[in-house]
């Protein structure tokens, strides 16, 4: 099962090994962030919590 890179909980997987949140890419990586968190946070606030541009 795959963890938020912010709060490093689970996320949930749907049908079809779709998770419960997005994907947001950085570093030349993709990084998971969970519902709660999108809802929580910004978009900048969470890209300068996993340090990406």
């Amino acid at each position: 099962m795959p963890k938020c890179e912010v709060c490093k909980k689970d996320v949930t997987e749907l049908v079809m090994g779709k998770i419960r949140g997005t994907y947001l890419k950085g570093k030349g990586k993709l990084f998971i962030v969970c519902n709660a968190c999108q809802k929580e946070h910004g978009v900048d606030e969470i890209k300068k919590k996993l340090k990406v541009k």
